[in-house]
């Protein structure tokens, strides 16, 4: 089975990531997961332990669900693929200018660029303006693979594009990135 380093960041789409770990867990892939630290103020840790991960880390060196002393370099070489769902406006710009503050930022420079897939949620204005847009043409030109996002309701009572892939699609394109490593 294969290794997943899950990235989870402080989108109010945090709780679809807790479904793409659940689905995961079910195929039988094993699972680490990434915080940012801004994601803690959203959603437990504990959460993801209790639904089957691995282990959870969002501190540079240790994780304190399991005790462990982890880096963005060992997660790295544990993961065959890196999936960030949701991946804020704020974490995909890090990534795309290579600004690496925190444990997923620093992680995402140590996967090669072709195991990484990017799942953007924010809003319909942030995601269109030309900024954004401007950073995920570097991340696809790199390799990464983006994934969504979708249109429909989004947090704020507006409808529009924004809205985290569908966990299938994401779980998808995992497959696809599983699938040509293993070939290569």
């Amino acid at each position: 089975m294969a290794n997943v380093v899950l990235g989870v960041t402080s989108s109010i789409a945090i709780y679809k990531s807790a479904d793409l770990l659940r689905l995961l867990v079910k195929k039988k892939w094993n699972v680490k997961v990434v915080m940012t630290p801004n994601a803690k103020n959203l959603i437990s840790p504990q959460l993801f332990s209790s639904l089957g991960a691995e282990g959870v880390y969002w501190d540079l060196f240790m994780s304190e669900t399991t005790g462990k002393i982890e880096t963005h370099v060992s997660l790295s070489k544990w993961g065959d693929c890196l999936v960030i769902a949701p991946c804020t406006a704020n974490t995909l710009s890090k990534i795309s200018l290579g600004i690496a503050d925190n444990l997923l930022t620093s992680l995402v420079l140590c996967f090669e660029p072709k195991r990484v897939i990017v799942a953007p949620a924010m809003h319909t204005q942030m995601y269109f303006s030309s900024v954004i847009q401007e950073h995920i043409r570097k991340l696809v030109s790199t390799g990464m693979v983006v994934v969504g996002p979708e249109e429909g309701d989004l947090a704020s009572g507006d409808c529009g594009v924004g809205r985290l892939a569908n966990i299938e699609e994401i779980y998808s394109s995992l497959e696809r990135v599983i699938d040509v490593e293993k070939i290569l």
